[in-house]
């Protein structure tokens, strides 16, 4: 998942009363389950919890500019949970140097940012891990569903939480948020808005607001370095969008079932497109609406484990020569690796490029799983995933898509790096295989 590039809600607030305070922590939400957002911090003075801060790197922590007046000298808490608790194995580090940003003013709120260069790099581990920033600038869809956590206050005049809370928020209309602060207190170009009923509140600053993507990787990958497929040479592919705009792939496997992501339903109310080359045409296509959507229950929305998910038709789909329903695994097992397979979406051909309208594909080799593993590290479990390289591959734009082997799907596109088809970052698959159990129960008792 990928931090957006401001910090929200540590600057302003759309708050009902519309009065801009700092200093936020989380209402109206729930506990996090423990250590499962690994890159939260919590910015201390003399072991008192002043601000949240995150992790983007081993050596350096983001948080908001304010949290730190007076030349006060601060320390982090990384790994934590409960913050009373001393045996959970959280560590106190300290600041080697503060990085305020240079144009940072307090009246009005502007440039609320702040780097701290910690005294020795960190270790990764299940407790501690950094997460991706943005690799380009660029607005965050409006309505889209994100999250913020902090140790803040539980309501405006209640205590703080020693324990690590989270909710899930909305992004506002840029001109909405505008609207509500005013042109002197809010600046459209730096600052964005949530709305929800949860949120933020008195106690918690320089956390970050999390949208839907994997730590150091990005989501909703797409085709680089392929070539336009044959019209209708892969029957099986399927478009899911959110109104008439594409926003995932996904394949048949049964005249009723779709495959996909788990991060796709995130855009609430799909609607799966089969049958389809060139999204702006017709060519024969047909729109069907999702009746039910069943994410795996282990899915994580925070690493991305157990990405992946089956969506029921509202009717059942006629095979034709367009439309055709592609086999999946019969039993558990690995790829060979270097076996030559392929990958195919309508995504980004490349980071910074248009979506393709046209489905482009690639050919890709499966690598190696420890070769995998040692990329990704605590990212990528060697059961559940499977990466691949090779010169074409993933981008953004096109998570859900199928990696196919012979005529056989075996992995669903789930996440990558902060580059398109990045040998350092190689695009990583969730490995159906891993999952036959799981996927037979839901075909064949949901009605």
């Amino acid at each position: 998942m990928t931090i957006i590039s401001l910090l929200l809600l540590t600057s302003l607030l759309p708050h009902l009363t519309f009065t801009a305070r700092v200093n936020v922590g989380i209402v109206n939400g729930k506990e996090a389950k423990p250590h499962s957002r690994p890159y939260m911090v919590s910015v201390q003075v003399k072991e008192q919890h002043i601000c949240g801060g995150f992790l983007i790197s081993d050596r350096f922590v983001m948080t908001a500019a304010h949290c730190r007046e007076n030349s006060e000298t601060l320390t982090v808490l990384v790994g934590a949970h409960d913050l009373k608790n001393k045996t959970e194995g959280s560590v106190c580090i300290g600041v080697k140097s503060y990085h305020k940003h240079p144009n940072f003013t307090k009246e009005p709120v502007m440039s609320d940012i702040m780097l701290l260069r910690l005294e020795k790099k960190l270790t990764q581990n299940e407790k501690v891990n950094w997460i991706s920033i943005p690799v380009k600038e660029e607005e965050t869809e409006v309505d889209s569903v994100c999250s913020v956590a902090g140790w803040g206050r539980l309501d405006t005049n209640g205590f703080l939480s020693s324990r690590l809370m989270e909710t899930h928020v909305k992004i506002m209309n840029n001109t909405e948020c505008e609207n509500k602060w005013g042109q002197d207190d809010y600046s459209v170009s730096e600052m964005m808005c949530t709305f929800g009923n949860g949120g933020s509140c008195t106690g918690d600053s320089g956390g970050p607001l999390v949208c839907e993507k994997t730590a150091v990787a990005h989501v909703n990958v797409g085709i680089v370095n392929g070539t336009e497929a044959k019209p209708h040479s892969r029957p099986y592919m399927v478009s899911l969008q959110k109104g008439y705009t594409h926003v995932c792939g996904g394949f048949l496997i049964s005249d009723r079932f779709v495959m996909t992501a788990a991060h796709c339903i995130k855009h609430v109310t799909l609607t799966a497109v089969i049958g389809a080359h060139d999204l702006t045409k017709s060519e024969g296509s047909v729109r069907i609406g999702v009746k039910s959507y069943h994410k795996h229950p282990d899915y994580n929305i925070h690493t991305f484990w157990n990405d992946i998910m089956l969506l029921r038709l509202e009717k059942e789909v006629e095979q034709n020569k367009i439309v055709k329903i592609i086999s999946i695994p019969t039993r558990e097992g690995d790829i060979k690796p270097d076996s030559v397979c392929s990958v195919a979406g309508w995504g980004r051909l490349s980071l910074k490029g248009k979506e393709s309208k046209r489905l482009m594909e690639a050919d890709v080799k499966i690598m190696n799983n420890t070769e995998c593993e040692n990329r990704w590290k605590k990212n990528y479990s060697v059961s559940q995933m499977m990466c691949v390289y090779g010169h074409g591959g993933s981008c953004s734009g096109d998570s859900g898509g199928p990696l196919v082997c012979g005529d056989t799907a075996v992995g669903v596109t789930s996440f990558g790096g902060g580059e398109c088809n990045s040998r350092e970052r190689p695009e990583v698959y969730t490995k159906i295989s891993a999952y036959l159990p799981w996927i037979h129960s839901i075909i064949a008792n949901v009605k």
